[in-house]
C-alpha cells in the first residue's frame, strides 16, 4: 500500500522543530538531512531511512526527522521499528495528534490493541492536523478497537462520524455490523457463516449514522426478514425506533428479551423508556432484573436507582445511585440523578456536591469535543 504521501502531509502539524543555522557540525547534519529528504522524495525509501537515522545521531531531538523516519518505516510495513522514533517524538511533542495517530496505527498492526486504542483515542481528542485521510484511517481503526473492547455505542458514534463525512466502503460496513451486533471481534475473526448477517446489520447501522432514516428503515426490514432470531437484531432495531416510534421500540425490546431474558442493554433501555412514558412501576421490574443479573453494571444500578426514586423508594434509590457512581464516577446522568435524589431527601450539602460534580464533568466533556 502507498500511504506515505498522506502521512507526510501531517508533518507540519506534528512537528515544529527543524534544522538550525549551519555551523561546523550543523553543516554535516544539514547535508545528512538534505540527503535523506532527497531519497525520500525520489522514492528511495531504504536510503531515506539510513539518512534520517544518521542525521538523528547528530541531532537526536530533530522532530521533523523523527516524523519522516517513522512515516517511512510505516510505509514499508515496518511497524515495530516505527514505534521507536514515534515514542521519541511524543516525548518532544506530547500533544501532537498526528503522532498519536500514527503510533496507534503501528500498535494496531503489531497486535498491541490496548495501547493502540489509547493512542487513537488521544489522537481523536487532539485532532489530526487537518489531514483528512489520516483522520479517516485512524477513526476506522479506532472503531474496530472500540468494538473489540466492547465499547459498542462509542464505536457506532465513531462510525457515524465517518458516515457523515461520506466515507463508505465494505470494510466500514463490516465494522458497523460488528459493533451493531455487539460482537467484540476484529473483522478477520468474524465467522464466515455470519458474513451476510454482519453486512446487513452494518448497512442498517451505517444508514442510521449517516442520518438517512428511510434507507435505515428499509435496511432494518431486510435484516429482520432474513435473521429474525439473531442475537441483538431486535435490540438494534429498537434503538433506531426509540426517538421516533417509542411504542414500537418497546415491542422490539420485548422481542429481544423473549430470546435473551438477561439481555442487559435491552433491560436497561426498556426500564428507562417505560419511565419516560410515565410507567415507572413497569420499568422498575426490568431495572430490578438488570441489577439482579448484573450487580456490578453501572447501567443497571443507574437505571434501578432512577426508577426507585421515581416510584418513591428514595433511600433504596439513593443507595443504587451511589453504587452506580462508584462504578462510573464520571457519569453525568448519575451525578444529576443523585443531586436530585439528595435534594428530595433534604440532604442539601450532598445535593450541592453532586450538582457541582455534574457541572464540572459537563464542562470537561464539552472541552473534550471542542475542535482543537
Amino acid at each position: 500500500m502507498r500511504r506515505l504521501a498522506w502521512l507526510l502531509s501531517a508533518c507540519a502539524a506534528a512537528t515544529a522543530q527543524g534544522p538550525t543555522k549551519p555551523g561546523p557540525r550543523a553543516e554535516t547534519f544539514q547535508a545528512l538531512a538534505e540527503r535523506a529528504a532527497k531519497a525520500r522524495e525520489e522514492g528511495r525509501l531504504e536510503d531515506a531511512i539510513r539518512g534520517y537515522r544518521q542525521a538523528l545521531q547528530r541531532r537526536p531531538s530533530w522532530a521533523e526527522g523523527l516524523w519522516y523516519l517513522s512515516a517511512t518505516l510505516y510505509e514499508l510495513d515496518r511497524y515495530a521499528e516505527a514505534r521507536v522514533p514515534l515514542r521519541r517524538l511524543l516525548a518532544l511533542e506530547p500533544k501532537a495528534g498526528p503522532v498519536h495517530a500514527l503510533l496507534g496505527l503501528c500498535l494496531y498492526q503489531t497486535g498491541d490493541y490496548e495501547l493502540a486504542l489509547a493512542h487513537l483515542r488521544q489522537a481523536r481528542a487532539l485532532g489530526f492536523g487537518g489531514n483528512a485521510q489520516l483522520e479517516r484511517v485512524s477513526l476506522y481503526h479506532l472503531a474496530l478497537l472500540l468494538t473489540r473492547h466492547e465499547h459498542f455505542e462509542e464505536s457506532l458514534r465513531v462510525i457515524a462520524t465517518l458516515a457523515q463525512q461520506g466515507v463508505d466502503s465494505p470494510a466500514l460496513i463490516e465494522a458497523a455490523g460488528l459493533a451493531a451486533l455487539r460482537r467484540p471481534l476484529l473483522p478477520p475473526e468474524a465467522p464466515p457463516a455470519d458474513r451476510e448477517l454482519i453486512r446487513l446489520a452494518g448497512k442498517a447501522a451505517y444508514a442510521v449514522g449517516a442520518r438517512r432514516p428511510e434507507e435505515a428503515e428499509q435496511a432494518f426490514r431486510t435484516l429482520l426478514q432474513s435473521y429474525p432470531n439473531a442475537p441483538n437484531v431486535h435490540y438494534l432495531y429498537a434503538s433506531f425506533l426509540l426517538s421516533s416510534k417509542p411504542e414500537e421500540a418497546v415491542k422490539e425490546l420485548e422481542r429481544e428479551l423473549e430470546r435473551s431474558p438477561d439481555h442487559l442493554p435491552a433491560l436497561v433501555a426498556l426500564a428507562l423508556e417505560l419511565q419516560r412514558q410515565g410507567r415507572p412501576a413497569e420499568g422498575l421490574s426490568y431495572a430490578r432484573r438488570a441489577a439482579a443479573a448484573y450487580p456490578n453494571s453501572f447501567a443497571a444500578q443507574n437505571a434501578l436507582g432512577r426508577l426507585l426514586v421515581e416510584t418513591g423508594a428514595l433511600a433504596e434509590g439513593i443507595a443504587a445511585l451511589e453504587r452506580a457512581r462508584a462504578l462510573a464516577p464520571d457519569s453525568l446522568q448519575t451525578r444529576f440523578a443523585l443531586a436530585s435524589a439528595y435534594a428530595r431527601a433534604g440532604r442539601k450539602e450532598e445535593a450541592e456536591r453532586e450538582r457541582q460534580a455534574f457541572l464540572r464533568l459537563r464542562r470537561l466533556a464539552e472541552e473534550s469535543v471542542r475542535p482543537q
